[in-house]
């Protein structure tokens, strides 16, 4: 027994829960989940029950870290497009930069207190590129007719909220996708109210509908889905638009003095429903400046994979529906094999950045 576990630290054999009995007793016959912890699973089955199930935690610096900065940029976008309302698209170039400078303020003073020189000048840089991305929304509403009707919208059991999916595993547990959606758009035609939900990215970590079919990068389009099938009250006759991802901090491109004065030109990644109604809602001029596609010299769209059906759409729920019971079934039932999964055209996995890396005792 005393060298059982030198054997397994020697061994190759997959981390397992051997006892699934005090595994289903711990996570109880109702599993709450949340997109971010399914990606979490299916990117390392491992991270995920340390982080989620054992709770363990590792030590942090004192420091701007990558989510500091998200949930910054987050949080200076929502209040601006909050505060001023209707107003927005009538703000001057100066009247952004003051609003964004002003939430700022306030998110520092509250949450990053008794900083140091080098941390205000990357709060001030957050800030200069935060101004600059408002900028780049108020030109994108001024031509669209999408409008934000929704901030940290929740999905959960709260009455104010959105009713969570519920999902039923073969054994009979139940799961349930929570939430929180950072912004809603919505554009009335006939008799739907499209909807379209849109995040902000402040990394570097690309959109892939493979990845989507694995488990990967699906938090918005989750939230989507939930919203088509379960928030009629609040949307009348929703259907599906699509979701955008909009690059918040773009890294710098060389160019000429010219092109750099002219500003700077933010990708949009995400899948679009492709119907003529909505494509001209978000980019009336078809210019590919707000929308992930591609048009010809006439302004049709480009086929790719950014742009889909309803019908497809669908079919990707019911996969997404799937990979959500097929999680439970496996969480249940001891899966916890530290298995990355790679993601992304360079198919890398989340080893490199990953908290357990010195636990798991995988070799890349």
């Amino acid at each position: 027994k005393l060298l059982n576990p030198v054997k397994q630290a020697a061994g190759a054999e997959p981390f397992a829960v051997h006892n699934t009995a005090a595994m289903k007793q711990l996570l109880g016959r109702e599993l709450w989940l949340t997109p971010s912890r399914m990606e979490r699973y299916y990117s390392c089955p491992f991270a995920y029950f340390l982080e989620y199930v054992l709770g363990a935690r590792p030590r942090k610096q004192a420091a701007l870290t990558a989510d500091q900065t998200g949930t910054l940029v987050h949080y200076i976008l929502e209040q601006a497009l909050k505060r001023a309302g209707e107003g927005f698209v009538d703000l001057s170039e100066t009247e952004l930069a003051d609003l964004a400078a002003a939430v700022t303020r306030e998110y520092v003073a509250a949450n990053m207190p008794g900083t140091g020189a080098r941390f205000e000048y990357l709060i001030r840089r957050l800030q200069k590129s935060a101004a600059a991305l408002l900028g780049y929304i108020q030109a994108e509403q001024r031509q669209g007719a999408f409008r934000p009707v929704a901030f940290e919208l929740g999905i959960g059991s709260g009455p104010d909220q959105v009713q969570p999916v519920v999902l039923t595993t073969k054994t009979g547990e139940t799961v349930r996708m929570v939430g929180k959606i950072d912004r809603v758009d919505a554009c009335r035609e006939g008799d739907k109210t499209w909807l379209r939900v849109v995040d902000y990215k402040t990394g570097s970590k690309e959109f892939l509908l493979e990845d989507v079919r694995r488990g990967l990068n699906c938090q918005m389009l989750v939230y989507l889905f939930t919203l088509v099938r379960n928030a009629g009250d609040k949307f009348e006759n929703p259907a599906p638009a699509g979701v955008l991802y909009l690059m918040a901090d773009p890294a710098p491109a060389r160019a000429d003095r010219a092109t750099a004065a002219a500003g700077l030109d933010y990708k949009v990644e995400g899948v679009v429903v492709d119907e003529p109604d909505v494509l001209t809602a978000m980019d009336s001029a078809a210019t590919g400046l707000y929308v992930p596609v591609r048009f010809d010299k006439a302004g049709n769209p480009r086929l790719g994979e950014a742009l889909t059906s309803v019908e497809e759409l669908a079919r990707l729920q019911g996969e997404l529906d799937g990979l959500v019971v097929q999680m439970a079934e496996e969480l249940y039932a001891g899966h916890i094999a530290a298995e990355p999964l790679a993601a992304g055209r360079k198919k890398e996995t989340h080893c490199r950045w990953c908290d357990y890396r010195n636990v798991c005792r995988r070799q890349e």
